[in-house]
């Protein structure tokens, strides 16, 4: 165990960490001002400047594409609406994220608020969550989950409704405002439901073990949040445009999904355990750190604890891994990365007693700062990126305007093909530029011409 003097548990200590980790999330959203939108953005938009209308729109794309109801609203409606201020995407996906893990880790470790800095443990986290290369996938689950509307929404926005479903039911069982969090649980579920097929699930089961969990204060309020759970979830998952999409990908092969899975899971962990940052998070917030594992044992041994978050993380692949046959796309980690580097700061914190024995902390931390300047491009390649991007953000951006108003220029000229010049990607601010038919043709769609050709 450590020494009486807990090193480095200094209130200026504490308070240089959640700085530069404001300092840091200040950093994507200034790169924020500058995202671009791209492919899916502009087919959603499409399809109400086809002549349909709002919930024309709505409809077609749950006959013909997808049960994801919410995301499909959101998008259409940001999209053909908001479009040219596609900096709010990463701010509000940005903000609202940390809004709802403050609310979500206030609510469930409650009874540790008195405990010093405990407010600071969550900013620092997300600080380095954001910063942090997950799985091997680097920027890309960054751009993909947070600076693009298709997957900010799909999965991160459907995060924040998870988190608030969760927060607001804890309430209502504690017998807090209970009519007040009976209904915005009822609302935040649906709307989580609605956001994909891996949120579908989390959610169903998340009620279930809330209401078990909870047994002891039951209401009646649990029967209505189940079905209303069910009825959701029947809604996604008996979608008509399931057939259609799912006609798309190549999966359905049961042990390889599975394989899949667990070669993903292994990966998560690696590279959250090897991540010099995150063991310095946990070097600091050590002591709040075993007052939420002493929390946490209250109710359940921390091998189960564990087994079950890498149980958690092992199904929340398996939905992609089956449907696709292959890993899940960057815009899904930023998801599910989530859940594994909550659980990594207790294996690194448990690791660190193992660590201690044999080296003090006072020659650990220089060690782990050292390793995180050495290999600060690969670990932490989405705040590398950032960092970069900083003074060449603002240019990239006009460039992309100035083609949007070009091509826009010749639609209303009447021309039916346009020629653009190509423009150096930026892999923070844009997903993916003109590089397919299919994202050329919803682009093209946007602008009113039948066709866009890159001339390189």
């Amino acid at each position: 165990m450590f020494s009486k003097k807990k090193p480095f548990s200094s209130p200026i200590t504490f308070h240089l960490a959640a700085g530069t980790s404001l300092l840091i999330v200040a950093i994507f959203l200034y790169c924020g001002l500058f995202a671009i939108p791209s492919a899916d953005d502009y087919a959603y938009a499409s399809l109400i400047h086809k002549g349909k209308t709002f919930w024309d729109a709505q409809i077609d794309s749950y006959i013909g594409w997808s049960g994801r109801y919410t995301a499909t609203l959101l998008i259409t409606w940001f999209g053909s609406s908001f479009l040219d201020y596609y900096w709010l995407v990463p701010w509000i996906t940005i903000c609202s994220l940390l809004a709802a893990i403050y609310l979500c880790f206030w609510t469930v470790f409650y009874s540790l608020r008195h405990e010093r800095f405990f407010y600071l443990f969550p900013i620092c986290f997300f600080a380095v969550f954001l910063s942090s290369s997950h799985a091997g996938h680097g920027v890309g689950v960054i751009n993909g989950g947070f600076f693009w509307l298709a997957g900010a929404v799909t999965y991160q926005i459907g995060a924040v409704f998870f988190y608030l479903a969760i927060s607001t039911f804890i309430w209502m069982a504690r017998g807090k405002y209970s009519i007040t969090n009976f209904i915005l649980t009822l609302l935040f579920l649906l709307l989580s439901i609605g956001s994909n097929e891996t949120l579908m699930l989390l959610n169903l089961f998340s009620v279930f073990a809330l209401s078990w969990f909870y047994r002891r204060q039951f209401q009646i309020k649990f029967i209505f949040i189940i079905l209303a759970a069910i009825i959701g979830c029947a809604v996604v998952f008996f979608a008509p445009g399931n057939s259609v999409r799912s006609g798309t990908a190549e999966g359905g092969h049961l042990f390889s999904a599975l394989g899949i899975c667990a070669e993903k899971t292994v990966q998560l962990y690696a590279f959250s355990l090897l991540n010099p940052l995150l063991w310095l998070l946990v070097v600091l917030y050590r002591e709040n750190i075993d007052r939420m594992l002493s929390l946490i044992t209250g109710h359940v041994s921390l091998r189960t604890f564990f087994l079950f978050m890498t149980g958690l993380i092992y199904t929340l692949y398996f939905p992609v891994a089956w449907a696709l046959n292959s890993g899940a796309p960057n815009r899904l980690i930023s998801f599910i990365a989530f859940f594994c580097t909550f659980a990594s700061i207790f294996i690194i914190r448990k690791l660190l007693d193992l660590v201690s024995s044999r080296i003090s902390l006072h020659k650990l931390v220089p060690i782990l700062f050292i390793l995180t300047i050495l290999l600060f491009t690969s670990t932490l390649e989405p705040l590398y990126v950032a960092i970069k991007t900083i003074p060449t953000g603002k240019q990239i951006h006009s460039a992309h305007i100035m083609r949007n108003s070009y091509v826009r220029q010749m639609a209303q000229k009447g021309a039916k093909t346009v020629t653009v010049k190509a423009i150096k990607h930026n892999k923070l601010l844009l997903f993916n530029d003109l590089d397919s038919k299919v994202h050329t043709l919803a682009y093209s769609q946007y602008f009113g011409v039948r066709s866009v050709s890159v001339e390189q």
